[in-house]
């Protein structure tokens, strides 16, 4: 039968210079250790040996006639409070080596909670925009208007033209734009336009009285800037609404025109017209064109499809425009230089049994930019 000093595992020890009492394993009998109470090493005897002489410090005895300070006083209240707690310093080795490890532990388990919380929510949310974005909405229809007019989109200033033979082309286009602003019947501006025989009949089709309000002109060529591409130029002018639009001016046999079509942005057939009747067969319409991704409805394959946004010259009605991807016509309609719009010429249709008015079909490019050039 073991004895109770045979299974006990700990042994308590005297420190013999400061009498700092510490525990420390039987496995340590008979070696050295460190004090936690004065730092010095003491050798630790074994059960056969004796145990050191105590060294007692010797402290003055308190006379009859001595007081006590109150910070005397204070002192001994908080060593009585502090009796039987253990401070940091107080811990042998291999007790703050295991709470080291402890608090190590306990900081890497924080840690690999906070990224698991992370990964969670992270996930959660991704999960949340694909469901969310199953259906994609409809983009907000834009709120800048686009210019009215506007000449070819790769038109450019010739480089060889004079300063003094641009002069003379403003100084030649000037009145020509302020009569045709001017003007408020038919017969006025037949003379001031390009192929007056062929564009009377849009004219009236448009306005089937022959009159038409007048726009006026309170500033010619504000910008300074004058656009010129061949026989076209296209110059900025302010009108009394205070609307600042392009107007393309042409060399028409020496003289110069002004291209009526591109100004009122003429189709062959009305926008409220084309969205309520859904047409079958081509329409040929001037609009403003941007890329867009919008697959939805009638149009949700995005490897077949490739989608665009078309806007029509007052800026009013918009629609989704699409044409099948890797044909000539998608080539056709990608632009040489890429810009955020573009102006172009093309034939709309409504696929066999349209239900929505706002996705149509391309059927053909007609021209890159609002003036056809003769």
């Amino acid at each position: 039968m073991q004895t109770r000093d045979a299974t006990r595992r700990w042994s308590a020890f005297i420190c013999p210079q400061c009498q700092f009492v510490f525990r420390v394993p039987k496995a340590h009998l008979g070696q050295r250790a460190l004090c936690p109470g004065c730092q010095a090493w003491v050798r630790i005897p074994d059960l056969t040996e004796e145990t050191p002489e105590l060294k007692v410090p010797q402290t003055a005895p308190i006379s009859e006639t001595q007081t006590l300070k109150p910070a005397d006083l204070t002192r001994i209240r908080r060593k009585k409070r502090s009796k039987g707690k253990r401070s940091a310093k107080d811990e042998v080795g291999w007790e703050r080596d295991a709470h080291r490890s402890s608090s190590k532990e306990n900081r890497q388990l924080r840690l690999l909670m906070i990224c698991g919380a992370v990964l969670f929510f992270g996930a959660l949310a991704g999960i949340s925009f694909l469901f969310l974005n199953k259906e994609k909405p409809l983009p907000p229809l834009p709120t800048s208007q686009p210019p009215v007019v506007a000449a070819d989109s790769t038109q450019q200033k010739i480089a060889d033209i004079t300063p003094t033979r641009e002069q003379e082309l403003l100084k030649e286009a000037e009145p020509l734009v302020a009569n045709f602003l001017n003007a408020t019947t038919i017969q006025e501006i037949l003379p001031l336009i390009r192929n007056p025989e062929k564009t009377e009949a849009k004219i009236l089709a448009m306005y089937p009285d022959g009159t038409f309000p007048a726009l006026g002109l309170t500033k010619f060529n504000e910008q300074g800037k004058l656009a010129m591409k061949g026989k076209l130029l296209a110059i900025p002018v302010r009108l009394r609404s205070g609307e600042l639009r392009p107007i393309a001016v042409l060399f028409d046999h020496d003289q110069l025109k002004i291209d009526w079509e591109s100004w009122v942005g003429w189709s062959e057939m009305s926008w409220p017209d084309f969205l309520e009747k859904k047409p079958a067969t081509p329409v040929e319409f001037r609009v403003d064109v941007s890329d867009v991704d919008y697959y939805n409805f009638s149009f949700t394959d995005d490897k077949k499809w490739q989608s665009y946004q078309l806007r029509s010259v007052d800026g009013e009605h918009l629609v989704y425009a699409y044409v099948l991807r890797d044909s000539e016509l998608h080539g056709k309609l990608k632009p040489l230089v890429e810009t955020k719009t573009r102006m172009q010429i093309l034939k709309l249709k409504y696929p066999e049994g349209a239900l929505r008015e706002d996705q149509v079909i391309i059927d053909s490019f007609v021209h890159d930019g609002w003036v056809i050039s003769e």
